[in-house]
């Protein structure tokens, strides 16, 4: 049984390009897993993008489907407030919750555009886990 986490940019700056190009490698990450036992995990970011495509193809697909939504109208990276579900705690639970992840990142001119999901990506590295750098 795999956890895979896929993660990436939010559409505060992407295109509608970049948008169906993610959604197309989205689709095709998932081809690769079994929907009867592996469990496909996301951010499910307010600011939408890769987390609710990747919420949206796993339904699609039948996969269990598990997200990781920070608390709402705390959108900060790291919070104080116990109560708060920062982006960086629920990146973190992410990292080490899969097996494996994908982050999905756009380019342009020669330039990778850093996003948290790239964060979460390094987290995972750093517990030995398999991660993919998905450029569209």
């Amino acid at each position: 049984m795999s956890i895979v986490c896929i993660v990436g940019f939010d559409q505060s700056h992407s295109t509608i390009d970049d948008d169906l190009a993610a959604v197309v490698e989205i689709q095709n990450i998932l081809e690769r897993y079994n929907h009867k036992s592996d469990t496909i995990i996301s951010g499910e970011s307010p600011k939408f993008g890769v987390d609710i495509f990747t919420k949206i193809a796993a339904h699609e697909a039948s996969f269990e489907f598990k997200g990781y939504p920070p608390t709402p109208n705390h959108r900060h990276w790291l919070c104080d407030d116990p109560n708060c579900y920062g982006y960086k705690n629920r990146n973190l639970d992410m990292a080490k919750d899969c097996t494996e992840l994908y982050c999905i990142a756009y380019s342009r001119e020669q330039h990778t555009y850093w996003n948290g999901g790239m964060w979460t990506m390094q987290e995972a590295e750093k517990l030995n886990k398999p991660a993919h750098l998905v450029i569209v």
